[in-house]
């Protein structure tokens, strides 16, 4: 039985929220849905694509902040809260892939070889750090830093698993999702909510979210989500897709699963003091 504080708040705010921007999200989509249709089969996440996606989300933010008053949120969390940039975060965002990619390496479940170097590849990874930060940026903002501020008090496992749902739920249109991947999502959300409400900073979630998804596609050569992108090494994927994570990449694997939850499990048993006692507004 859920207490009515969080029942109350949830249908009254985060519900409606979400609902706002998933709905202004499409009606904002509908200009580029001629360029959608003709890129459907790429599956990649080229700039015209990403700009494509971003803008409606962006302006889905901005009609969302003055129709439920957020400016003071959106002020008090990016704008007053700390940017952190600690090693312990750095380590973390870097730490993650390369373990995912180890365990799928040494069984040979991905056959990696190296991209051509030149400076066109080196300037264009280089490049995809824009997108794939401000991704990640607008994602922490809309799925943790707004949720948790709207929720107010001390925040309970099983808030931050249904708002870990919906999270995962804004995924479910990706190309190739699986079971496994959309669970992985919905850890990964879990771990990235647990990040802000101990260091209450949108920039540290930011942090580990970018480098998990630019480390994967970028460097190690997955799909992100189903989606692909220059990449410094080129996979070929073996044997079975619950373990290799098929064409959906790293986050469609079953090694992931078990590594976002040794993750969740040792940030929570590191910071047991700090998860649930924190007051984040």
């Amino acid at each position: 039985m859920y207490p009515p504080h969080f029942l109350k708040v949830f249908m009254k705010n985060l519900l409606r929220f979400f609902a706002y921007f998933f709905l202004l999200n499409l009606l904002f989509a509908i200009p580029f849905v001629p360029y959608y249709m003709s890129v459907a089969d790429k599956k990649e996440l080229s700039w015209p694509i990403w700009i494509a996606s971003f803008i409606p989300q962006l302006l889905s933010l901005l009609v969302i902040i003055k129709k439920f008053n957020l400016k003071k949120c959106l002020k008090k969390g990016l704008l007053q809260s700390p940017i952190l940039f600690s090693y312990k975060y750095l380590l973390l965002g870097v730490l993650l892939p390369f373990f995912v990619w180890i365990f799928l390496l040494v069984p040979g479940f991905i056959k990696p070889t190296l991209n051509a170097l030149n400076l066109s590849i080196g300037l264009t990874l280089l490049l995809q750090i824009i997108p794939i930060y401000l991704s990640a940026l607008m994602e922490e903002v809309v799925f943790r830093m707004i949720p948790i501020q709207m929720l107010g008090s001390n925040i309970k496992f099983y808030e931050i698993i249904i708002l870990s749902i919906i999270f995962g739920a804004f995924h479910i249109a990706n190309p190739d999702i699986t079971i496994i991947g959309c669970i992985n999502i919905i850890l990964a959300g879990v771990l990235f909510y647990l990040l802000y409400i101990i260091s209450l900073s949108v920039y540290a979630s930011t942090l580990v979210h970018f480098l998990w998804n630019y480390m994967i596609g970028c460097i190690f050569g997955s799909n992100i989500s189903g989606l692909s992108v220059p990449r410094l090494l080129i996979n070929k994927t073996q044997g079975s897709e619950v373990l290799s994570g098929g064409s959906f990449g790293f986050e469609g694997s079953l090694f992931t699963t078990i590594l976002f939850v040794v993750a969740i499990s040792f940030v929570m048993i590191k910071n047991r003091s700090k998860v649930f006692s924190k007051k984040v507004f």
